[in-house]
Order: structure tokens, then sequence, then C-alpha cells
């Protein structure tokens, strides 16, 4: 998952980017977000969902671009994702990390 804004992903915590995950998808095994550069090309962060179809809709909407708020900040951080390189849409433990 990527920020599109000129901070990256600084708007973003990554329990917020989970609990927005989980509403809009399904349930999150795992998300880890490294401490965020200010740099939107390098700031990324990983999402694991516990269902296959769960990741394959957060992959479609985040191909296109999806709208995530974030409320202290008032503003909307456009965040767009694909599938892990390597992982090829399938994570360890069985769930679809992108």
């Amino acid at each position: 998952v990527k920020g599109n804004h000129p901070q990256g992903l600084a708007l973003v915590t990554r329990i917020y980017l989970m609990q927005a995950m989980e509403k809009e998808f399904g349930k999150v095994a795992y998300c880890k977000k490294p401490p965020t550069t200010g740099d939107p090309e390098t700031d990324v962060a990983f999402v694991q969902f516990v269902n296959q179809q769960d990741a394959e809709r957060a992959v479609a909407a985040l191909r296109k671009g999806l709208g995530v708020s974030t409320t202290w900040t008032d503003i909307t951080l456009d965040i767009t994702g694909d599938w892990k390189p390597g992982e090829g849409g399938k994570g360890r433990g069985g769930g679809s990390t992108f």
C-alpha cells in the first residue's frame, strides 16, 4: 500500500490502516507499516488478509485508488496498492498479502 500524498503514508498509523482495511474488506491477519520517511515513493505498508477473497477485493479497489479518511487531520488520503512482489497473492500462513 502506498499513499498518494506529498507526505506518503505519514498521515496514517498502522492501526488506523488496519482498521480501515478490515472495515472495507474483511478480517486482517497482519499489517506492517515501517517508519515513515515522508517520501511517497518509498513509504509502503503491507496488509495480509485472513481470506483470499477479501484480499482480491482489496487489491482490485487499491489498483484503482481508494480514499482513506484521516480524521485527525481532516485529509482524505488516496492510497494505492497491489500484490506484494514475489508473493503472487499468497501470503505465508494461508492468507493473502499485498
